[in-house]
């Protein structure tokens, strides 16, 4: 007998896959009614999951998947027409079997109601088509008529999907499956094999039933990855040498039944599975990912020893450790990519249901679904757009009435788009709605005391905005259940700084906002520039950089009193030590030899600031440590890295000192 947890972990990964997909369809379904492509993508959603769950042995999934399919099949087969009500109970539905999967992803009893999910699937049915026939019906009168028939034997070949993920485990429920129209005399390969050899696509049974052949080929065709039935009465005589004995096929061309006309083939999503694809854990990837960083230390190491040491055969082999290094890190960073679609196709659903909610109309436009970042950065990005769409929705967006009044259209507009630019990942969610009013976050921060009136006096449009990332903030006069600003904000700017990320907050009063979010494309390696402030070393990722400037002292002054740097134009300037709260006694005149200072230009557009150090020790690529204990509480450090002399040097969050700083 077949161990099925063994299938679990894949069994909870596809079906995942297969309910974002019937969200997808749904929602497009919802809008174009009529869309047969989307209704059969639905349809063979709920068609798959119900396999799925049998294969598995979770009952009560396979029960409510049987009765939403049969609401799709309904409309599917234009016996009834999707109304809105009708798109409520299959959403509903949809979102028990996600808590159902929930349920058996923690190891818990089931959370839902299953008896009277399926009984309100059903009886919306029976009230939409009085007059059809119970589809029990015929099955139950043709399973008492072969009663009398007489006991024969029938080899059965089956044809499975060769793209299935789930094979050995859907090979075993059609033996069981099986088993309950018959005995299965014996099967190749035998079901203690399934899971342990490859045994292609071809499954063959030895039946001993009482059914017509027809009848059994019908049962096995609807079963989810069965490409192709074919069944023959077996006689007596044994098979050729070599072989085990075995009874000779003897064609019976009246057995096959014709096949009524049966739903599209499932077929796995092109994301899930294919030639050249296969899965494989996370936890492998990890290891993988700390064994490459690991001998990227190793090699800093060897290099310095090397430099101390040199020799022509030394340095050419090192060189071509190098070459065979780097193309191992990008072979490895490029297995850990992930589109950023695998949650950006999420959100649909959720934005449906709160535009609802809230009595509000909007098109939510997705684009840069294909983008790829590391899996690490993808998974932690959930949370942060969550919060900025349920933001968009509640806040951002006005009532219909509201927008007809102010000259918009009833129907508003949210888009959620990535985009690359350079090494970095751009993402953005923007709304056509009342925007932010500078008036009223000001009026907020000051009543809460998070800054004074002075200094919002000097502040821009957008660091105005930022201040509504604090937690304590609120401008809402009202408390709702879908977002608030101040603590969902806080989260989201937090998310962003955890990935070495930047917020930025572009508000136009009445005619939107857009929340834009740059982060690095992967977390785990990355260059940076080695820099040395008082008696210290720090290492700052490049993404952080604009350029790097060596100027003369006589460019260093004061605007009343803050420093600034004169070149093109006039840049604020800060020492290092003294974003750090770090004391150094050189001051920060020291700077470099010759009477010149090394200034690290970072920020964007009019919020550039100039960064001062007192040397730079050089470019390195880096492994990413993250941070332990206190540490990770202290802002502005993005983690550690250990260099190839083996000393630990932390690594600077640049944008985050500087936007505390100021």
């Amino acid at each position: 007998m077949i161990d099925m947890s063994e299938y679990k972990d894949l069994f909870l990964s596809e079906s995942q896959e297969h309910l974002q997909a019937m969200n997808q369809h749904l929602l497009a379904l919802e809008q174009r009614p009529d869309n047969e492509e989307a209704m059969n993508s639905v349809f063979r959603a709920a068609h798959t999951l119900k396999g799925m769950a049998s294969t598995m042995g979770y009952e009560q999934m396979a029960q409510l998947a049987h009765a939403l399919e049969d609401l799709l099949d309904a409309v599917r087969q234009h016996r009834l027409m999707p109304s809105p009500a009708w798109f409520d109970l299959a959403f509903g539905a949809a979102d028990a079997l996600q808590t159902l999967l929930n349920d058996i992803a923690g190891d818990q009893p089931a959370s839902v109601n299953v008896a009277d999910w399926v009984e309100r699937l059903r009886s919306f049915l029976a009230r939409s088509k009085p007059a059809e026939t119970d589809p029990g019906a015929p099955a139950a009168a043709t399973s008492t008529a072969p009663a009398t028939s007489p006991t024969k034997l029938i080899r059965l070949k089956i044809l499975l999907d060769p793209n299935a993920s789930l094979k050995g485990a859907r090979a075993f429920s059609l033996l069981r499956q099986l088993e309950e129209l018959g005995s299965v005399v014996d099967s190749m390969p035998h079901a203690d094999d399934l899971p342990h050899m490859d045994w292609g696509t071809e499954l063959v049974v030895f039946l001993l039933t009482e059914l017509p052949a027809g009848q059994i080929v019908e049962a096995l065709r609807s079963a989810p990855d069965v490409m192709h039935v074919e069944a023959h009465c077996a006689s007596e005589a044994p098979e050729p040498a070599g072989e085990p004995a075995r009874p000779a096929d003897i064609p019976a061309p009246q057995t096959e039944a014709p096949a009524p006309p049966a739903p599209a083939p499932v077929a796995p999503t092109a994301e899930t599975s294919g030639a050249g694809m296969v899965r494989i854990r996370l936890q492998h990837l990890d290891h993988l990912l700390n064994l490459v960083g690991e001998l990227v230390i190793s090699r800093s190491r060897l290099w310095q020893a090397a430099e101390q040491s040199p020799t022509p055969a030394l340095l050419e082999a090192l060189e071509d450790h190098t070459r065979l290094l780097n193309e191992l890190r990008d072979a490895v960073l490029a297995s850990r990519l992930v589109p950023i679609g695998q949650i950006f196709d999420r959100f649909p659903r959720m934005v449906r249901d709160l535009l609802k909610q809230q009595g509000k109309e909007a098109r939510l436009i997705i684009e840069g679904r294909d983008m790829e970042l590391d899996r690490a950065v993808v998974e932690r990005l959930s949370d942060p757009l969550l919060h900025l769409l349920r933001n968009a929705v509640d806040h951002g967006l006005e009532a219909p009435a509201e927008r007809l009044a102010a000259g918009k259209p009833a129907e508003g507009l949210i888009r959620l788009t990535a985009r690359p630019e350079q090494d970095m990942a751009v993402i953005e969610v923007s709304d056509d709605g009342r925007g932010l009013e500078r008036e009223a976050i000001e009026r907020t921060a000051v009543a809460r005391g998070l800054i004074t009136p002075e200094q919002l006096r000097e502040m821009t449009d957008e660091q105005v905005s930022l201040l509504i990332c604090d937690p304590r903030f609120s401008t809402s006069t009202s408390v709702t259940q879908i977002s608030g600003r101040g603590v969902g904000m806080a989260v989201v700017k937090q998310a962003v700084e955890e990935l070495r990320g930047e917020l930025e907050i572009l508000s136009r009063p009445g005619k939107g906002t857009t929340f834009r979010l740059r982060l690095p494309i992967t977390i785990a390696l990355t260059e940076a520039l080695l820099v040395q402030a008082g008696p210290d070393q720090y290492a700052i990722p490049l993404n952080y950089i604009n350029r790097l400037v060596e100027v003369e002292h006589e460019r260093i002054g004061l605007l009343g009193d803050k420093r600034v740097l004169n070149l093109d134009r006039t840049i604020p300037l800060f020492f290092l030590p003294e974003l750090l709260g770090v004391p150094d006694p050189a001051g920060p005149e020291s700077g470099s030899a010759n009477g010149r200072a090394y200034v690290i230009l970072t920020g964007r557009g009019r919020q550039e600031i100039g960064v001062m150090v007192d040397r730079v020790l050089g470019k390195d690529e880096i492994v990413v440590k993250p941070l332990k204990g206190i540490l990770r509480a202290v802002p502005g450090l993005a983690g550690a890295t250990i260099l190839g002399d083996g000393r630990v040097v932390l690594i600077l969050d640049l944008a985050n000192l500087v936007q505390r700083r100021r």
